[in-house]
């Protein structure tokens, strides 16, 4: 499993991490804090989704889509949609469900 680390210059650089050592939480919360509102519309808008590439590339910042790639394809597309879909969202909720917390 690999977590994106953000530099100055917005690039990516992958660092192996296992899902369970925490180092992904932070992050995964604050993607889900900034970008659980443009999912939920993209996912309204375009009903059925078949990979997490169609979903995530649509998502307008381009380290968000990344790390919603990561985490959809963790958990895969299907898992992923139920999750964000839920009814009552929560960030820190979610990323425990996706097993990163």
């Amino acid at each position: 499993f690999f977590a994106p680390v953000a530099q100055a210059s917005t690039s990516l650089v992958l660092h192996q991490q296992t899902p369970k050592d925490g180092y992904f939480c932070n992050t995964c919360i604050s993607f889900m804090n900034t970008a659980l509102d443009e999912l939920l519309q993209i996912i309204a808008q375009s009903g059925v989704l078949g990979s997490c590439n169609a979903l995530c590339s649509q998502l307008n910042n381009q380290v968000e889509g990344a790390v919603c790639n990561l985490l959809c394809d963790y958990v895969g597309i299907n898992e992923f949609i139920n999750l964000v879909d839920d009814a009552d969202p929560d960030p820190i909720f979610y990323c425990q469900e996706l097993s990163v917390c």
